[in-house]
């Protein structure tokens, strides 16, 4: 499958190119081309270095191409390198936004797409053996000449199928760097083989002392090496249980307030955030109906459908007892809701195995707010902690937000 990202790309005798004033595209042979741009239809042909080139221009033409106009800031989370502009091979002239994430799954689904090339070469070569055996030269002559350019089109064909196009718009300073990292990676991609060698964690500390003599004179030293290896894991492991929940596994309290202040003063400069805080409804009636380990369970499902539907800029902290909150960098209160009402829906659909029998329509109520440009992590939270027991007053199984103007989701 090719990939390419660049700001001109070929595809067979078309050249598409990004540029400031919009989007041209030209056909032709080395030493002719004939194309059209926003700034009208143009002819050029020489080699050599000397080129001679002229335009014509044409309103109308310069009407059907599609001009880039300047798009808002937009707001990239750290674990995003830029918003993408994708171009599908089947449809050039379409420029629209993509993320990484979107941009990945095009790729997977162009790689699962069937391929026509096999079927086509064993075509070919049945027909090949079979103008064979009618003993005809021209007959076999032309199965050759057939076969040949269908296995050739047939190539061309899931190349184009199977290729992703971004055309990309560097920063300046930017383009030698990534032109070294394409280098790099078509570089791996032309290899015969890659190894990815994984490291085998051991850890070890040297220490050296140096030996000193009675006249000051140094006649050796002496090396000192511990395996530390346990030792670091342990580290490793404590670290990360003194940020975690025990019982759910997603982050405890005291890291959300650590997460939240870095937060808060990284959205100083416009961005949005906003979170979701959240109790699951009638949990004292699960655990005194059911048992406790029944309510522990509960909660690590809630806990697991959260991990598993956000992005990898968020964060799933439980706030205590049946109570989580989900930090939403870059994300104004609206999208939070909508997003926390499909968690809703979510969880509603899902069941839970008890000793006395299945436990259905486990639901949560959700408080939904934004941080405001005065506001502190202090104010966020108690924002959201008063939508969430509006929610609750209002019949429990809905977000609301902490600002009126927004609707409430049931």
């Amino acid at each position: 499958m090719g990939f390419y990202i660049r700001k001109s790309v070929s595809v067979g005798p078309f050249r598409f190119n990004l540029s400031n004033s919009g989007l041209g595209m030209s056909a032709g042979v080395r030493g002719l081309r004939v194309g059209t741009g926003p700034r009208g239809n143009y002819v050029r042909m020489g080699r050599g270095g000397i080129y001679y080139q002229h335009t014509f221009n044409s309103p109308a033409s310069a009407a059907r191409i599609p001009v880039r106009t300047p798009q808002p800031a937009v707001y990239v989370p750290d674990s995003t390198h830029a918003p993408l502009q994708s171009i599908e091979s089947a449809s050039a002239a379409q420029i629209a936004d993509s993320s990484s994430e979107q941009l990945l799954d095009e790729i997977r689904q162009k790689r699962r797409l069937f391929s026509f090339t096999p079927l086509v070469i064993a075509a070919a070569i049945v027909f090949f053996f079979f103008a064979l055996a009618s003993g005809s030269g021209w007959f076999v002559m032309f199965a050759l000449i057939v076969g040949t350019a269908a296995i050739i089109a047939a190539k061309y064909r899931d190349t184009m199928r199977k290729t992703v196009v971004i055309l990309y718009d560097f920063e300046a300073g930017f383009d030698e760097s990534f032109r070294r990292f394409h280098e790099w990676a078509q570089a791996v991609s032309a290899s015969r083989r890659a190894w990815h060698i994984a490291a085998s964690g051991e850890v070890y500390d040297f220490r050296v002392v140096k030996i000193e003599a009675a006249d000051g004179s140094c006649p050796g030293s002496v090396v000192v090496a511990r395996d530390i290896t346990e030792l670091e894991r342990l580290r490793a492991e404590l670290t990360d249980q003194a940020v975690r929940d025990g019982l759910t596994g997603v982050y405890n309290r005291r890291q959300l307030t650590a997460v939240l202040e870095a937060q808060a003063r990284a959205a100083t400069d416009g961005h949005p955030l906003s979170i979701v805080m959240i109790d699951v409804d009638h949990f004292k009636t699960v655990n005194d109906r059911y048992g406790h380990a029944v309510g522990d369970r509960v909660l690590i499902d809630v806990a697991r459908q959260l991990t598993g539907s956000v992005r990898e800029s968020d964060m799933v902290a439980r706030y205590g007892g049946e109570e989580f909150v989900v930090v939403l960098p870059g994300m104004d209160a609206g999208a939070a809701a909508e997003r926390a009402d499909r968690w809703r829906r979510q969880c509603a659909a899902t069941a839970v195995d008890t000793p006395l029998g299945t436990l259905k329509d486990v639901t949560f109520s959700a408080g939904v707010a934004q941080l405001t440009a005065t506001g502190s992590p202090d104010d966020l939270l108690r924002l959201a902690d008063e939508a969430l027991y509006r929610a609750k007053r209002a019949g429990r199984n809905q977000i609301m937000v902490a600002e009126p103007a927004l609707p409430v989701l049931r």
